[in-house]
């Protein structure tokens, strides 16, 4: 099941040294044409009313009349930003990095280029010179912790996200990403309490009642598990994961039918997704409804093509309809796609001794040999039997 982290972007415009309305300040760039501070006040009016290309303009002009303008710089920055110009964004960080090294917001938007760029390392050591800068910084300390998390180092990522905590504690996007950070160091416990904390905080965070769901469905708690994917539900009805979860959960505690309404749900909402055909073919297998259960293995097919554990399932179906051909076709389908399908080779193999083709099926254990020799020797047995 997919991951879902829920990324903020946090950017301080560095307002302008005079609040006026737009037309006072167009006046005072008329009368003061060479006045860069009149461009960047200009600006900042632009920026906050989503005017970008004039925001840009005016900016531009203010760094021309005067290089040495970090603040202009930034802000100019934060323009590209918003016109998704993320290389012109950087360079206008940069420079004003250049005429203002202690500027902590410059340093975390770095920070934030970077980490977009996927470049964690050097996108953590912006977030550290912002926090040098400034030590009250909680959102730095989380995109740090998110770098260390997407760099696969957990305990460093948790303890970011702590000290970010520590200073911000009802930041309910850094709870839910301590709970992914546990997650991934198997802390069961201390990802539920996380995901609480985010919700109590906020609670109609989609992301966070989904993910309690996912961790009360590993801790087998059921009960606990339905009403979180519910809840999640309940706040977006065309969230797919959530109905996919809560199938999967009626499927462990033997309620099929309830599973093969959520999976149907899904499909209501996206009726192509392979996932939500093969676990709806799973379902519906398991209440002997075969020929049902084949036609939603073929949409699985159908909507992904290299689908190898659907074709598989679609063999094992043929053979209960007693398709042999189809079932041999189906498992041959399961091995183009994935060729060390153990699986796949077994049954094939013994669809072919159901033919009395022993010759195919000597070959199928020569493939199961190299794969498990353990399983090769039960295959083996079988073949001696016939």
């Amino acid at each position: 099941m997919k991951k879902i982290l829920a990324i903020f972007v946090f950017f301080l415009v560095i307002a302008p040294a005079h609040a006026s309305d737009l037309e006072s300040l167009l006046k005072a760039v008329q009368a003061s044409p060479n006045d860069p501070h009149a461009y960047y006040n200009l600006g900042g009016a632009y920026l906050k009313k989503g005017r970008n290309q004039e925001a840009l303009d005016a900016y531009t002009k203010a760094v021309e009349l005067k290089a040495d303008y970090p603040e202009a710089w930034y802000n100019l920055g934060v323009v590209f930003y918003n016109l998704k110009q993320p290389e012109k964004e950087l360079e206008s960080y940069k420079k004003a990095l250049q005429y203002k090294p202690h500027f902590p917001e410059a340093h975390f938007s770095s920070g934030l280029c970077y980490f977009d760029k996927k470049d964690h390392h050097v996108a953590i050591q912006s977030f550290r010179a912002a926090i040098s800068y400034k030590k009250n910084y909680p959102q730095a300390y989380a995109k740090m912790g998110l770098s260390y998390f997407n760099l696969g180092k957990n305990l460093e990522a948790i303890e970011a996200y702590k000290k970010s905590l520590e200073l911000k504690p009802d930041f309910a996007e850094v709870w839910y990403f301590l709970g992914a950070a546990y997650e991934a160091l198997g802390s069961s416990q201390e990802e539920v309490n996380a995901y609480l904390k985010a919700i109590a905080i906020k609670p109609d965070y989609i992301n966070a009642h989904y993910r309690l769901g996912q961790v009360y469905f590993k801790l087998k708690q059921y009960p606990q598990a339905i009403q979180s994917y519910q809840k999640a539900n309940s706040l977006d009805p065309k969230f797919e994961s959530p109905y996919i979860s809560l199938g999967l959960v009626y499927d462990v505690m033997g309620q099929s039918e309830k599973a093969i309404g959520e999976y149907k749900k899904v499909l209501e909402i996206n009726p192509k997704m392979p996932d939500a055909y093969f676990n709806l073919g799973v379902a519906l297998s398991s209440l002997g409804k075969n020929q049902e259960a084949y036609n939603a293995y073929q949409q699985a097919i159908k909507n992904k093509s290299d689908y190898a554990s659907a074709y598989y399932n679609m063999g094992v179906v043929c053979y209960k309809l007693g398709r042999q051909q189809e079932e041999i076709d189906s498992y041959k389908n399961a091995i183009r796609v994935s060729p060390y399908y153990m699986s796949a080779h077994y049954n094939l193999g013994i669809a072919y001794l159901d033919l009395g083709n022993r010759e195919l099926a000597r070959k199928q254990y020569d493939k199961i040999l190299q794969i498990d020799p353990e399983v090769a020797n039960k295959f083996l047995k079988e073949l001696n039997k016939r």
